[in-house]
């Protein structure tokens, strides 16, 4: 059973509230606005990378490039030794961060693609093969039954759109060349989606240090007044820049009454998390960490618990086209899917033992004897 923390004094303590008590309280609150926060974790589903698979892109191409030689020997990044191999070449040049650290993506983003030209291209080849998996096609019914309206993200996948599209919804998309549109409450029906660190298709897009610190003023003032007004659900976003963590400090380590629920996948938040959680309920908020299993699995409760009607209908047909709503057992098939994942079967080396045993079989009058007799080991 999956629990709830909210975490005080960089301790974790356990509280009554689980992943299904996360979902009534929000359905039992369904007046109060809501928004969204959504990271690169929401978009996986979907086909786009995770923040540590665009890292080890970008140190695997700046070891290729330093080492052409040896590009089929680093081909496989899921393998460890091919991890090991670029992280170890890496270390040894002593001029770059050390493996896990909170400034790795940012760091390899300008090292490896110093243009940002080069970095919107890196991520329009993802862009344009994603295609919006269940979390994203069932946001729309949310925002058709009033019980979300804003879209906070730091992706540039515009998937939230184009679901939104899909579903004859109508998507106010917001970036750093039209903050003013924040301004704008949006209208019933409607979703407000704001890309914080820019779209690949109009904005300069915000991935180093340098840029992720100069985020948009008028972004940010946004941002701050819709927590001043509406809870906020976090969802595949870690806490990894700190140019949107000081923002959420500065919104939730003052007094207030709206919510934050943090949706993680795993029972401890990272330390950047952990110290804003900390915070916030030092300030008498209402925070909390939920461990969950992912983005669509969230969206998934939360529209079978707090849709009625018509909307419900609509998100039951949609997770039982794409399996996930199962009434009675059916026969294995593979459904039609676009892949976004890569499965290895030999993605780990096979040993051959050293040695077999041979045994001798004696038969007579055409019927084999029970008794076996003594096995001789032969080396291969």
């Amino acid at each position: 059973m999956k629990t709830e923390y909210s975490v005080v004094n960089d301790a974790t303590v356990v509280s009554p509230l689980t992943i299904d008590a996360f979902v009534r309280s929000v359905a039992i609150s369904s007046g109060r606005p809501l928004s969204f926060l959504l990271g690169a974790g929401a978009s996986l589903s979907s086909g786009m990378p995770s923040a540590e698979r665009c890292i080890w892109e970008w140190k695997r191409d700046i070891f290729v490039s330093n080492n052409p030689s040896l590009k089929d020997a680093v081909g496989e990044l899921s393998l460890p030794g091919t991890r090991s191999r670029i992280q170890s070449w890496l270390d040894l040049r002593g001029d770059f961060p050390v493996a896990g650290c909170e400034t790795e993506y940012s760091f390899y983003a300008q090292e490896c693609y110093p243009i940002t030209s080069s970095r919107r291209s890196f991520f329009q080849k993802y862009v344009q093969k994603a295609i919006p998996h269940i979390g994203y096609r069932l946001l729309p019914l949310l925002v058709k039954a009033n019980l979300l309206r804003t879209v906070w993200t730091t992706n540039f996948d515009t998937l939230p759109a184009r679901a939104c599209a899909a579903a004859n919804v109508i998507a106010v998309e917001i970036g750093c060349d039209c903050s003013h549109r924040t301004m704008r409450p949006p209208a019933k029906g409607e979703l407000r989606i704001v890309s914080l660190h820019g779209d690949f298709r109009y904005d300069s897009l915000k991935n180093t240090e340098a840029e992720l610190q100069e985020q948009e003023a008028g972004l940010k003032a946004a941002l701050l007044e819709d927590l001043r007004q509406s809870d906020l659900v976090v969802l595949g976003y870690s806490g990894r820049d700190h140019s949107l963590m000081s923002l959420l400090e500065k919104a939730y380590l003052s007094p207030g009454q709206t919510r934050l629920y943090w949706c993680g996948y795993g029972d401890q938040p990272s330390e950047s998390v952990k110290k804003l959680l900390n915070g916030a309920h030092t300030c008498g908020r209402e925070v909390f960490y939920i461990d969950t299993e992912g983005f669509d699995d969230v969206i998934t409760r939360l529209a079978l618990r707090c849709l009625n009607n018509e909307y419900l209908q609509e998100a039951k047909t949609i997770l039982e086209s794409s399996g996930r709503l199962q009434y009675a057992k059916k026969l294995f098939t593979i459904l039609p899917l676009e892949p976004t994942a890569l499965f290895k079967s030999n993605a780990y080396p096979v040993q051959f033992p050293k040695e077999v045993l041979q045994a001798k079989l004696r038969f007579s009058g055409g019927r084999q004897k029970k008794q076996l007799a003594r096995p001789e080991a032969c080396r291969l």
